[in-house]
């Protein structure tokens, strides 16, 4: 790095960024800083890993412990065909913790917040419960028959019951079609809390396995 000109150092690092943010989405960026107050110069980057569903997820962005060997190889790759003689690294055989424990920290934010969701869905299926046992049931309503042998049997009820049946004949589909929705949307959130609680299993073991070596 030394013996490039500041021009090419410039340029080194505009491709590393460029390399980046082709890989992890410009939008996920926050900042790029270039740090010549060591020995070697060197860039910091920030991202912040939102995924598609516009929440923030380390695991999008890192899905297993080889992606960071990946990432360097990778961007190896990329500044030696834009002209940059290097050398690729060699990996330190220590592992880093921080990046596992992120995730960890990321799934728990996520599962508390589909836990929420999930009570939020849960109170208003018991919010409709309610007013369909609060309705006036069909079967309560008092009802007079009239006719037989000459004439069709017809019954009669008061306007005030008529309307409430009325009201019951609107309603009830819609309720029941809320019904059904939130029940396949509690479904949904409760598949993927689970799929995240295994998510976080397999990375605290992930974690107790870096910790191991570490001591080794």
């Amino acid at each position: 790095m030394n013996s490039l000109s500041q021009v090419e150092q410039r340029r080194f690092f505009e491709e590393s960024v460029c390399f980046l943010k082709a890989r992890y989405g410009e939008e996920n960026f926050v900042y790029a800083s270039v740090h010549v107050d060591e020995k070697t110069p060197h860039m910091h980057v920030g991202m912040v890993p939102v995924n598609e569903k516009q929440k923030l997820s380390a695991y999008s962005f890192f899905k297993n412990k080889s992606e960071f060997h990946d990432l360097q190889d990778k961007i190896y790759e990329h500044v030696k065909e834009k002209g940059f003689d290097i050398e690729r690294g060699v990996s330190s055989d220590r592992k880093h913790l921080s990046t596992q424990r992120f995730k960890a920290v990321t799934l728990q934010q996520e599962i508390e917040e589909l836990e929420q969701e999930k009570k939020g869905i849960d109170s208003r299926l018991h919010d409709l419960k309610m007013s369909l046992d609060q309705a006036k049931s069909v079967d309560e309503i008092p009802v007079k028959e009239k006719g037989g042998f000459i004439r069709s049997k017809t019954v009669e009820i008061t306007s005030e019951d008529f309307e409430s049946i009325k009201v019951l004949a609107r309603s009830s589909e819609a309720l029941r079609e809320d019904v059904r929705r939130l029940k396949n949307e509690s479904g949904v959130i409760t598949r993927e809390k689970d799929g995240l609680y295994r998510e976080k299993c397999i990375l605290e073991g992930q974690i107790t396995e870096l910790k191991r070596e570490n001591r080794g």
